[in-house]
């Protein structure tokens, strides 16, 4: 089946402009009326949220006042006679009373009554009471006839220690009191405040309310959301439009309404204007889109052959569409040619890119050849430092021995002497060869990456240390679980073995050692301490520790090559991790280095 062409689409956008006039008029009187509708429900959810709004700031005076009372000094004292002074100065046409309530419902200061008169058994329902000291919140109660002034009141109720005992203290006040907000409304709107237990607190008019009659409805709406609307019909077979809103933490319901005939006239007098409107601009509209239909379909097309031709014909040789009727498709036109220009000017880059790319392919490759060989020669050297170079330091130490095996007593003290230092510095050079293989060894080994638990890698390393650690009566201890990570199980022994090793040699001489390995989850990775209580290090000492043949003491003080700590840190960051020291002098030191979780 053939596409259809830019002509054939205009025509049918003509036909659709001509052939539907009544359909699009009535299409405009449907959304006028539906439009009208909306407003009016707007009109209503607005007049509610008023009514809401102003309840919901009166509460929160009240709740303020509330507060006031319940911080004064005589009632947390239990002084009840400056504070029935205090609460009765409140207490007039819009306060009903300042009542103080035992936890049993019972009032025991009304601020209507005077002081030593009985007041009222229960100015508050027992079970309001009960609630907001079960919940230990204030709570606004439903309506309730006041026992002193016999009037519709509801109270504001919360719990304070009097004295050190649990108390209610309420506010009343009158339910009148929201009688000028309702009646703020005018005919033929419907208004009227309800309680939580939907008892009207307030309404317009007073009698016949459509917000009464359609209070079941209401209910049942509200036991899923906190607003809404509802269509309530009335007796006389006309139609409500009632809107209702729940009041914050109060729970009582504000709502408003209009009769739908209210709204019926002005919409279908609009809508028929609004369809009369459409159907006399719906002709010249579909003419006028018929002639620019035609005027574009032309530029369309020879901008159509000019995109074929893109591609096909050298760009020098390739004429652009004349100018066109529309500013548009001339912009698309230049951007056309431009995107052609740029195509051809990507071309070329790729290319070079391309061959830049194979240049470097060529340049890592040898590169990698060139780091085998190195590889290779560092092995060869580790053989030679291994091997060829303890060599001579042996045959020095052997023969300083023959030496002075041979001259004996021929020997003095000083002679003697400098054959000793000459056969430490062999032996000191013998290990520091053997740090320096060690060194060069850390992650260049060839096995696999295996799941290592570190629990019992810290037991190979004690077990290394066993005669260190009985020697000094030291305490190794693992503070928690330890994790499983991937790693080389020899490294992280030589790691923990050189951590605890360092934490004995350094010691304080004053203290048993102590060593504890803990183990935590930060930031995407394990992170493992080892602390001790020895001799600590100088802050500004934190960083060159790390550094190979870095000692910060004497050997006479103590023995080693400084290597040690360069190999935990070349062995944590083989791993992918990093290491660090928080120390002081006299105050230990902690090592933390970081390892990756499994599977991360």
């Amino acid at each position: 089946m053939r596409t259809p062409g830019i002509r054939q689409y205009l025509a049918i956008l003509v036909l659709a402009a001509l052939l539907p006039v009544a359909g699009l008029a009535l299409a405009l009187f449907m959304l006028s009326m539906h439009g009208e509708y909306e407003v009016a429900w707007q009109r209503a959810e607005a007049r509610t949220t008023f009514i809401a709004a102003a309840v919901q700031t009166q509460t929160d005076a009240l709740a303020g006042t509330l507060d006031v009372l319940s911080a004064t000094q005589s009632l947390n004292t239990g002084d009840l006679a400056a504070f029935h002074t205090l609460a009765s100065t409140i207490t007039g046409e819009r306060v009903d009373a300042v009542s103080l309530i035992r936890a049993d419902g019972v009032t025991i200061l009304n601020s209507r009554v005077p002081t030593g008169q009985v007041a009222p058994a229960f100015s508050v329902p027992e079970a309001e009471v009960r609630r907001a000291l079960a919940e230990n919140r204030t709570i606004i109660t439903n309506i309730f006839q006041g026992a002193t002034s016999r009037r519709s009141i509801f109270a504001m109720v919360k719990p304070v220690t009097v004295a050190g005992e649990r108390h209610a203290l309420a506010v009343g006040l009158f339910a009148s009191r929201f009688e000028p907000l309702i009646n703020r409304t005018l005919p033929p709107w419907n208004a009227a405040l309800l309680d939580a237990s939907s008892t009207p607190a307030a309404r317009f008019p007073r009698e016949g309310s459509v917000v009464e009659a359609a209070q079941g409805q209401i209910d049942d709406a509200l036991e899923t959301a906190d607003r809404g609307r509802l269509t309530q019909v009335q007796p006389d077979g006309n139609e409500h439009m009632v809107v209702f809103e729940r009041i914050g933490s109060t729970r009582w319901i504000a709502a408003s309404s209009l009769p739908r005939d209210a709204v019926e006239g002005p919409a279908q007098r609009n809508a028929i204007i609004y369809a009369a409107g459409a159907l006399l601009l719906s002709i010249p509209s579909a003419l006028l889109a018929g002639w620019l239909g035609v005027k574009l379909a032309k530029s369309m097309q020879a901008l159509a052959r000019f995109a074929s031709a893109l591609g096909m014909v050298q760009l020098e040789k390739l004429q652009p569409p004349a100018r066109s009727a529309c500013r548009e498709l001339d912009v698309v036109t230049e951007r056309l040619e431009r995107a052609a220009c740029d195509v051809a000017a990507r071309d070329a880059q790729l290319r070079q890119q391309r061959d830049l790319a194979e240049q470097r392919a060529e340049q890592i490759r040898r590169q990698s050849e060139d780091l085998a060989r190195s590889n290779t020669d560092l092995e060869q050297f580790a053989y030679v430092a291994s091997h060829d170079l303890r060599e001579p330091l042996r045959m020095v130490s052997s023969f300083l021995t023959l030496l002075e095996r041979n001259l004996g007593e021929k020997l003095d003290g000083e002679a003697r002497e400098f054959i000793d230092f000459a056969r430490n510095g062999a032996l000191r050079m013998d290990a520091m060869i053997l740090d320096l293989l060690q060194y060069s060894r850390v992650g260049r080994q060839e096995t696999e990456i295996e799941q290592v638990p570190l629990a019992q890698i810290v037991e190979v390393a004690s077990g290394e240390l066993a005669a260190l650690i009985s020697e000094t009566k030291a305490i190794i201890r693992v503070d928690g679980p330890l994790p499983v990570v991937p790693g080389h199980p020899q490294e992280l022994a030589r790691l923990f073995q050189n951590l605890i090793g360092n934490a004995l040699k350094y010691r304080s001489e004053d203290r048993t050692p102590e060593v504890t390995v803990s183990a935590c989850r930060e930031d995407g990775f394990w992170k493992v301490s080892v602390a001790d209580n020895g001799i600590g290090i100088d802050a500004q000492f934190h960083q060159r520790v790390f550094n190979i043949f870095q000692r910060l003491h004497t050997r006479e003080r103590y023995e080693g090559n400084g290597i040690g700590l360069a190999i935990c840190k070349k062995i944590v960051e083989h791993h992918g991790g990093r290491i660090w020291v928080n120390s002081a002098l006299g105050a230990g030191s902690t090592f933390h280095f970081t390892l990756p979780v499994s599977g991360g």
